[in-house]
């Protein structure tokens, strides 16, 4: 169960990330976007330099990852992330990562740096708001 500290900065971070729209089909969706955003940022933080170092990790710490979302069938394995974070525009996510660590730690907003290239930008629908595109694969987004 969450203590009332941790709500508010998993709830900041489901909302800065929120801009990232998932393009799977519902029903075929075994790792919700939200968990695999939460443990691509907290694997990376948690110095994974790649995507089989952020699996790696997650499989460790599954049990810090439930404390703040489900994780029903457990952690995605490196393979899957990979496909599934080469579909995000790396621009979207270091804005979406910047925006968070900025609201984090708002004394300090310029330490945070993308090494993000963006490969598209964002497109935009009517009442819908910016969201990813869902195309060709790219490079891996790196916060650091």
């Amino acid at each position: 169960m969450l203590d009332t500290s941790e709500k508010p900065r998993l709830r900041l971070l489901l909302d800065h990330f929120s801009l990232i729209r998932d393009g799977r089909e519902g029903w075929r969706v075994a790792h919700p976007l939200p968990e695999v955003l939460l443990l691509v940022v907290c694997g990376t933080i948690a110095a994974g330099d790649d995507f089989e170092d952020i699996a790696d990790w997650s499989e460790d710490n599954l049990a810090f990852l439930r404390r703040f979302l489900p994780y029903h069938h457990g952690v995605p394995g490196a393979r899957w992330l990979r496909m599934l974070m080469n579909r995000i525009d790396p621009a979207l996510f270091a804005d979406c990562f910047q925006s968070w660590a900025a609201a984090m730690r708002p004394d300090t907003p310029t330490l945070v740096a993308s090494t993000a290239r963006p490969r598209a930008a964002a497109t935009t629908v009517p009442g819908d708001g910016p969201r990813c595109i869902w195309s060709r694969p790219s490079r891996r987004a790196s916060a650091w």
